[in-house]
């Protein structure tokens, strides 16, 4: 009986079941039938094939109507964001290194934007 051998790799992205961090196989048997990798939850293994990790992260959260939620995962070591409010959140960035917030308030904190 043959085994199933995978290698996963980290993404830059959390759960939005758990809140663990996104995988995404790099070997073994990991593309779906139509090439797309597969991603699982490093905690609660939760796993689904998709063209990327929005599949099981915040990111890809949308309400019951099909809106996006507008969330994002986000690193918060990114020196882009040195200054950003980080208490405000909840988020201690020297324990975490991965967050999810809003887009409007990422935006405005890197400039691209100029308000929530």
């Amino acid at each position: 009986m043959e085994t199933d051998k995978r290698t996963w790799a980290m993404t830059d992205h959390l759960c939005s079941r758990c809140g663990g961090r996104i995988l995404v196989c790099v070997t073994g048997r990991g593309p779906s039938p139509g090439g797309n990798p597969l991603f699982m939850c490093a905690d609660c293994e939760a796993a689904a094939w998709g063209m990327g990790p929005d599949v099981l992260c915040w990111c890809g959260q949308k309400y019951r109507n099909g809106d996006s939620m507008g969330m994002t995962c986000v690193r918060t070591d990114d020196d882009r964001l040195s200054g950003f409010p980080w208490g405000q959140y909840g988020i201690r960035p020297g324990r975490l290194k991965l967050a999810v917030l809003p887009r409007a308030h990422l935006r405005v904190a890197l400039g691209e934007a100029s308000g929530p």
